[in-house]
Formats: C-alpha cells, sequence, structure tokens
C-alpha cells in the first residue's frame, strides 16, 4: 500500500514539472528555481540543493542570481541547503536549476 501511495504521489508530482524539449536540454527550468525530485539524482542542468560550493566563474548566471546569499566570498558561493525528505526508503530530493532560461525580472 505504501508503495502505491509513494507511486501515485511521484506521478502527479512529475505530470506538474516542466518537459523538456528532449533528454539532454535544460531550457526546461529557470536558473536558481529549485523543484523536487522523486528519484536518487537530479537530472542534467541542475544539482542537489545541499549546500555545495561552486566557483563563481564556473557558473556566473547562477552566481548572480544567488550571490554570497547562501554563503561564499566573491570568487565562489554556495547552494542552498534543503535537506531530502525520506520515507519508507524512498526519498525526496530538492534540486535546483543550474542550467536554463535566465529569468525575467517581472
Amino acid at each position: 500500500m505504501r508503495l502505491a501511495t509513494f507511486a501515485l504521489a511521484a506521478l502527479l508530482l512529475a505530470a506538474c514539472l516542466p518537459r523538456p524539449t528532449d533528454a539532454a536540454s535544460s531550457d526546461a527550468c529557470y536558473i536558481g528555481e529549485i523543484f523536487m525530485m522523486a528519484s536518487t539524482f537530479c537530472p542534467v542542468g541542475s544539482q542537489e540543493a545541499n549546500g555545495a560550493t561552486i566557483a563563481a566563474a564556473s557558473n556566473p548566471a547562477l552566481y548572480a542570481i544567488l550571490g554570497t546569499r547562501y554563503g561564499g566570498t566573491s570568487t565562489n558561493f554556495k547552494l542552498p541547503t534543503i535537506k531530502s525528505q525520506c520515507a519508507a526508503g524512498s526519498c525526496i530530493l530538492y534540486c535546483i536549476c543550474t542550467l536554463g532560461l535566465y529569468p525575467p525580472s517581472s
């Protein structure tokens, strides 16, 4: 019963997520957007929101959006830390879009 409930929740969540045009597409999310994944990994163009430190030079667009809000210096910055939610052996990961569309300001 728990597995069926989790599977239904995963299907409902997947129906709400934007669809990429192909498997390598990263324009399905806005840079800095945080979303949930009912899997053990974040998709291409995103990273787990686990507080990792990133060099500002390696992703200037994400640095422009996040800055040092979650820690870092002028040469690096940290991703937000959102702990994965686990129940009955299954986890929901929180991922942050690192490659995609730059969000409009208004």
